[in-house]
């Protein structure tokens, strides 16, 4: 009897071992969504960047130019959207004032980059200084350290300020 519950632990742990390598441990978030509202921003018009950012590029995404990232030709940009890994909102005075990022191939692109943080950024109306990081009211850097257990959405609020999110735990 002993023996046997023996080789069922093994088999147990063996099993949780391939689920969590299979699925990429916790950068495993498919099947999540970012849901963000442009309410407290009126009816005036933002686009919303987002972005999944490995733990090599982070000083790179966390010091970026906010002003320059938001320039019209910006190659940073540009090469993001062209190679898959950044998602684009648009928010205008006629469409809706929320959107969701739901199923999309772009999570497999972030997986496939071995993402550790989103980024969410912002062209926000008013004038804005550049900063660092979360410093930066154009930019919004979620840890995926932050999106665990049973949080299937996170809820991102844009405001004349700077962008709130407010159901993940504050960890950054």
């Amino acid at each position: 009897m002993n023996r046997m519950k023996k080789s069922c632990g093994l088999v147990l742990i063996l099993v949780l071992v391939l689920m969590v390598s299979a699925t990429g441990g916790c950068r495993m978030i498919l099947g999540r969504e970012i849901v963000v509202s442009a309410e407290g921003i009126g009816d005036k018009s933002a686009e919303v960047n987002i972005i999944g950012v490995n733990k090599s590029k982070f000083s790179f995404w966390e010091n970026m130019s906010m002003t320059d990232y938001w320039k019209p030709d910006n190659p940073i940009r540009l090469d993001a959207k062209k190679d898959g890994y950044l998602y684009v909102m648009r928010f205008d005075q006629n469409g809706p004032r929320q959107l969701t990022l739901g199923k999309d191939p772009v999570w497999k692109a972030w997986k496939k980059r071995k993402y550790d943080y989103l980024f969410v950024l912002a062209d926000l109306p008013g004038i804005h200084q550049d900063q660092p990081g979360n410093a930066d009211a154009r930019r919004l850097i979620i840890p995926l350290k932050c999106w665990r257990g049973t949080q299937r959405t996170a809820k991102i609020s844009l405001e004349s300020s700077g962008i709130g999110c407010f159901n993940l735990p504050k960890c950054f």
